[in-house]
């Protein structure tokens, strides 16, 4: 392990002569890449997309993935003027337009078809698993700590969530474009200040911005690199190169947090349920959760929800957290001497920094996907402390490198091992819910777990099972519409026609504001006979959207019981104007026709109708139009 005065030693011998006066430029003196190398990296490469493979069978979550597809319809329409709105909207709450960009032309050239959407996440991820590897190769000049770094960050299992969730992909782009930046940052110090490289790196910025506001972190890296290579931090060159760095992390910043729907996330969240000293034992907490998830990544999950107070006090591992990472930092201090950790602790809390809670979000603690690019920088002293460790010659040092070698290899089967078991978790809604709901602590953000799984049951017709969630939806929060909404349709599903008439009353309670809210609550009163009920319901559903076919259908039905026979008729006409293919409203107006002792049109009406599929108007129109 070098100290602190080799290293700066090293470092100034590789400032030339002729610019050592000016500036500190780093000597090229990288040596050449042996084909073996390359080949090893290649057999990582292929490791890791077999070992990802089975994440190419997931489905669109209802869970972000489908939003992208369903609230933002210009995704669906990839057009020059399409591109322009990527460009200037937020979507899921964050600015991302080249995510988004990658969505739309998914969609283009497959539809809806996730395996190419898993294919780009998991290209992403072997083109920064080479990176990484290229960067490490360059900043070291070393093949054994490139290799070792590229292994750990290909191979770790906390990164599962940022590959093999597809509304992650921001952060595998993110990384990929600032891992691009770095070398031709690189690149710059290394060839003598040549601009070209430093634009090239400024260029590679822009794009990671435009992926993800996490990389406004950039500026600062680049300072800890420089520290590293020994350039003079207060020299005015180094300052001015990273004016425009830090104009734009400045700008995108501003932009990030300009949404309403992140500033609600800060302002309006579950942070302000929490002190101020609530939050300072939070901030801890997520800080160390890192760094022990780093060592032991057991447990994850896919979501990890904020604690819930008892008895006004937060869980009591919260408050060891503190003491915890005044260790860490003791240690870091310890070891401020060797610029090689002090670089990997400046790329670990640099880039982790914006998601500890300095920043609070409403919604997770802790989220695995942010640590995807911060655990290269602890895997970098890792990688080094490995590296050194294998010049020592003397017997105990042989022992305790074979102990972390072969540590390292358990490691790494059993990483892929729990990699290949965590992608089953994002295969479909019913696990990647179960997962979270079966990991964390009861808490109202729950609800929304138990309501998207008890969805998922719907979808293949479980209705028990999505009764018994969206059950407990409701009991962790008693007010959330959508969850009586999907229950009360359960009910009626298996012809439990008071039971979900309750549940859509309660669904009018908490929101009044949906037409098909109230649609669904008027073919409930109908069936339980209050015909008047429905009557007003239909109309409070017309008067909030008039396209409802449906709804015209059961006014017309309404109606026909209280004798109004026109007012049913031209219901019945409105419905099937909307769609002319409706054959229950053509049945219905045939029925009505036929009642009205209009056997032509009645006929007409059962005949289109049984054209359509209705099994009923079949049967009418064998009876009654021979």
């Amino acid at each position: 392990m070098k100290s602190d005065k080799s290293m700066t030693n090293k470092a100034k011998k590789t400032v030339p002569k002729k610019t050592a006066k000016k500036v500190s430029v780093i000597k090229k003196n990288v040596s050449q890449y042996v084909p073996f190398q390359w080949v090893l990296l290649s057999v990582l490469l292929m490791v890791t997309a077999l070992v990802y493979a089975n994440s190419l069978h997931g489905g669109l979550l209802n869970f972000d993935d489908i939003e992208y597809f369903t609230n933002y319809p210009e995704v669906l329409k990839l057009t020059w003027k399409n591109v322009g709105v990527y460009f200037s909207h937020y979507y899921v709450i964050m600015y991302q337009p080249l995510p988004v960009l990658s969505f739309a032309m998914n969609y283009h050239f497959t539809g809806l078809n996730t395996t190419p959407m898993h294919v780009v996440n998991l290209f992403f991820h072997l083109m920064n698993i080479m990176l990484v590897f290229i960067l490490l190769r360059k900043v070291t000049e070393r093949f054994d700590v490139a290799f070792i770094v590229a292994i750990l960050f290909a191979l770790y299992p906390m990164n599962v969530e940022a590959v093999s969730w597809i509304s992650a992909r921001s952060s595998g782009m993110y990384a990929f474009f600032y891992l691009l930046s770095l070398i031709f940052y690189m690149d710059y110090l290394r060839k003598g200040l040549k601009w070209k490289y430093f634009i090239l790196a400024f260029l590679f910025f822009i794009f990671s911005l435009f992926s993800k506001a996490q990389a406004v972190t950039l500026p600062v890296v680049l300072l800890a690199f420089d520290y590293y290579f020994s350039r003079k931090l207060i020299s005015r060159r180094v300052w001015l190169e990273k004016i425009p760095y830090f104009m734009l992390s400045i700008v995108f910043g501003i932009v990030a947090m300009a949404n309403s729907g992140t500033l609600a996330n800060i302002t309006e969240g579950m942070m302000v349920d929490y002190s101020l000293i609530d939050r300072f034992f939070l901030v801890c907490y997520s800080f160390v959760f890192y760094v022990f998830k780093l060592f032991v990544p057991i447990t994850l999950a896919a979501v990890y929800v904020y604690p819930p107070k008892v008895n006004g006090h937060l869980p009591l591992l919260y408050y060891f957290t503190p003491i915890v990472l005044a260790a860490v930092f003791y240690l870091i201090y310890k070891a401020r001497h060797h610029r090689y950790i002090m670089l990997g602790v400046a790329l670990f809390f640099i880039t982790i920094a914006l998601n500890i809670q300095m920043i609070p979000s409403r919604l997770f603690i802790v989220t695995e996907r942010y640590a995807y690019f911060p655990y290269i920088g602890l895997f970098f002293i890792f990688g080094m402390f490995y590296a050194n460790l294998l010049k020592k010659k003397e017997t105990r040092f042989k022992q305790l490198r074979s102990i972390i070698t072969l540590s390292l290899v358990i490691y790494t089967v059993v990483f892929a091992v729990t990699i290949y078991e965590r992608n089953k978790v994002w295969q479909s809604d019913i696990p990647f819910m179960t997962d979270i709901l079966q990991k964390n602590p009861e808490a109202p953000y729950l609800s929304r777990a138990y309501s998207k799984r008890g969805q998922a049951y719907i979808v293949i017709n479980n209705y028990p099972m999505a009764i018994k969630d969206f059950t407990e939806s409701i009991r962790l929060k008693p007010d959330e519409w959508a969850s009586y909404f999907d229950r009360g349709s359960c009910y009626w599903k298996m012809q439990q026609v008071k039971e979900a008439l309750a549940d859509f009353d309660m669904t009018v309670k908490y929101n009044g504001r949906t037409s098909v809210v109230y649609a669904n609550r008027a073919v409930a009163r109908f069936f339980e006979h209050d015909y008047l009920g429905a009557l007003q319901d239909c109309n409070l559903s017309i008067n909030m959207d008039s396209t409802r076919k449906q709804v015209f259908n059961t006014r017309g039905a309404a109606k026909y019981t209280l004798n109004d026979f026109a007012g049913a008729e031209h219901d019945y006409t409105k419905a099937i104007a909307l769609e002319p293919t409706y054959n229950e409203a053509l049945k219905n107006r045939g029925d009505l026709r036929y009642a009205l002792k209009r056997f032509p049109e009645a006929c007409n009406d059962w005949k289109q109708a049984a054209l359509f599929g209705n099994v009923d108007a079949q049967k009418s129109l064998e009876t009654y139009c021979q």
